[in-house]
């Protein structure tokens, strides 16, 4: 087998900049644009938005879960930068908040049992 290791995630985009904007202020990671229209967010992996021109439709096949230990406080950032909680629930597993991103792109806050701030 040849090794092989995720270099970067595409994700398509209407707005490519705006979602590179949004991604990195989440984040907190360095974001920038290329002359065709593609943006990225140097997270890692890194996120890269390629324009398409057509929206989102339907429930997207691949979401990020980004882990943290203060989901209701990083929710409240998201939403701060125009993303929107779709909904949340607890299970043996931790504490998760769906959220879509201004263009609906779904993703998790997800904070594992025992993890959490108090």
């Amino acid at each position: 087998m040849i090794p092989l290791t995720v270099d970067q995630i595409v994700i398509d985009s209407r707005h490519p900049e705006e979602s590179a904007r949004f991604w990195g202020a989440l984040t907190g990671s360095p974001w920038g644009t290329r002359p065709d229209g593609w943006a990225w967010v140097e997270a890692t992996p890194r996120l890269s938005f390629q324009p398409v021109p057509e929206p989102k439709t339907g429930k997207s096949p691949v979401h990020l879960d980004l882990r943290t230990t203060d989901p209701d406080r990083a929710a409240d950032q998201a939403v701060g930068l125009g993303a929107t909680v779709l909904n949340s629930f607890h299970d043996d597993q931790g504490y998760v908040i769906v959220i879509a991103d201004p263009e609906g792109l779904e993703f998790c806050l997800t904070c594992p049992a025992g993890l959490a701030d108090d």
